[in-house]
């Protein structure tokens, strides 16, 4: 199998199929059925027509960090196999495809993508009020539930020291997913940022009250029903307004960002966000600009959670 390390990027672009239906193959690259820091369990399947035979399969896997490797695949069972993965680096971003070599002809599933949990997000408990989310219980880059965390502007992944429209750069993308998540890069895994209706969900299944926890102000949401035990804290972190505002509202507004942006043209604002604001008392879903700066709150959908930590995933 040493041979196919050569392969070109471009290579795997190219997919052979034939045009007879006895020598037809297709590879599928299925979902993941284990993700963690350092370990990954991949998923493939090949099927073939009645007159082809298939002499290797498996998965080219590539890191951010440049590396391209095949790795040895489980004996395949009605043309299914299995690749586990270990020693991968935490928080790190990972394209894998399924593979399948035929008479000599090499064919390729689709290339799909995943984030292993950086060592913070793959430790971090979660909250349940029954909405089909676990909510993280610290903001994105926070060290506790009271710790502020790091403020995003929409799209981006990284903190900045100022935030303006001249130095914002729009993903182009009208959802949040993947590489322009900052919750899904910083945390790995499934972590993602919450949407519209979470956050609307979020509202009708808690009850809310502004309280002070170890000296800092903030919203403190509890569950109802089956859920009374459940709650989270989210510290009034406020948000990075251009220049020569910086950071306003600490102390007093919880600002928290959405996935999803509207699309009505009426609208300057286009960002939805979790808002409360200590001096109205009213919990809301405003709309906020791009190029602010604000913090992240991270979910992750139940049934994941659910096996994450049972192991299952």
């Amino acid at each position: 199998m040493k041979k196919l390390f050569i392969l070109s990027r471009a290579a795997l672009m190219a997919v052979s199929v034939s045009c007879n239906k006895d020598k037809l193959v297709t590879v599928t690259t299925g979902e993941l059925t284990w993700l963690g820091a350092s370990s990954a369990d991949l998923n493939g399947s090949f099927s073939t027509g009645k007159k082809i035979s298939v002499s290797e399969y498996g998965f080219f896997v590539t890191g951010d960090f440049g590396i391209g490797e095949e790795k040895m695949k489980f004996p395949a069972e009605g043309g299914k196999f299995l690749v586990e993965l270990s020693s991968l680096l935490s928080g790190e971003k990972y394209s894998y495809t399924a593979y399948a070599i035929a008479d000599d002809e090499l064919f390729f599933g689709q290339t799909k993508h995943f984030r292993t949990y950086s060592e913070e997000g793959y430790n971090k408990s979660a909250v349940d009020f029954g909405t089909g989310v676990v909510w993280a219980r610290t903001n994105v880059g926070a060290s506790s539930p009271t710790d502020y965390g790091d403020y995003f502007a929409w799209g981006e992944t990284e903190p900045k020291t100022e935030y303006s429209e001249e130095n914002y750069e729009h993903p182009g993308v009208k959802m949040l997913s993947g590489d322009n998540d900052p919750c899904t890069v910083n945390l790995g895994g499934f972590w993602r940022t919450p949407t519209y209706e979470e956050y609307q969900a979020l509202r009708e299944a808690t009850s809310y009250h502004w309280t002070v926890v170890s000296s800092v102000n903030g919203l403190k949401l509890s569950g109802k029903g089956d859920y009374s035990d459940a709650s989270i804290f989210l510290p009034a972190a406020g948000m990075y307004y251009p220049q020569p505002n910086g950071l306003m509202g600490v102390g007093n507004e919880c600002d928290y960002a959405s996935a999803s942006i509207t699309e009505d043209p009426k609208f300057t604002n286009p960002v939805w966000e979790l808002s409360y604001n200590s001096g109205s008392g009213a919990y809301n879903i405003m709309l906020a600009k791009f190029f602010w700066g604000l913090p992240y709150r991270a979910v992750m959908d139940a049934d994941k959670y659910e096996m994450l930590t049972n192991g299952w995933l």
